[in-house]
């Protein structure tokens, strides 16, 4: 059925992106990946079967490898906490934070969007937090690139690499991330699949950090 959507995919893009959500979700139960940026900056992404939720984790560290902050954004009920242990504070931000778009995951938490131009690429657009946003994606089901339209400057996500997870083919796993000044290149690290991860604990937040 897949492959026959797939081929369809150039017509209605709709189809694809709906259909390889919810096989990537009948293929992993909870996963957590990391994500090298450089040597002073990396991330990780969590997510569980069941909750409509991620957390992103943020690490920093200085030229000689000291830890200079680590935080996380936790997405849940639709609100986006950012909150840190190691500086002790916690706010309600955006999912449009340079760093929470650079993890985000547009296969598991694409927000509601239509078909606005066929193709391959076919694209279809979004409003992420109130800003709008176009998404492109060819007729093998792949996300080439995301671009969120801020007035002044486009912020904008071109995906380069791929990888099988657990059968699911073609999960992003290098992208490139521009954003005036801001240009950086993010590669999947490891991944860890179906292990057991706890939700509750995962999307906990704290009430004094």
């Amino acid at each position: 059925m897949l492959l026959i959507l797939l081929s369809l995919g150039i017509a209605n893009p709709t189809i694809v992106l709906d259909q390889r959500k919810a096989d990537f979700i009948s293929r992993v139960r909870d996963m957590v990946y990391t994500i090298k940026c450089e040597d002073t900056l990396n991330l990780s992404f969590s997510w569980a079967r069941g909750y409509d939720a991620y957390r992103i984790t943020v690490e920093i560290r200085d030229s000689v490898g000291m830890l200079k902050d680590r935080y996380f954004y936790v997405f849940k009920n639709d609100t986006t906490y950012k909150f840190s242990y190691y500086k002790h504070y916690k706010e309600i931000t955006s999912r449009l934070e340079t760093l929470n778009l650079a993890a985000y995951n547009w296969i598991l938490f694409l927000p509601p969007y239509k078909w606005t131009k066929k193709g391959n690429p076919s694209e279809v657009s979004f409003t992420l937090d109130g800003v709008p946003g176009r998404l492109y994606v060819d007729k093998e089901g792949r996300i080439k690139k995301v671009v969120i339209e801020y007035p002044d400057m486009p912020f904008e996500i071109m995906f380069k690499k791929y990888e099988e997870v657990a059968g699911f083919k073609y999960f992003p796993s290098e992208w490139e991330v521009s954003f005036g000044d801001f240009h950086k290149v993010f590669k999947v690290d490891k991944f860890y699949l179906n292990q057991g991860l706890c939700g509750p604990c995962t999307y906990k937040i704290p009430i004094n950090p």
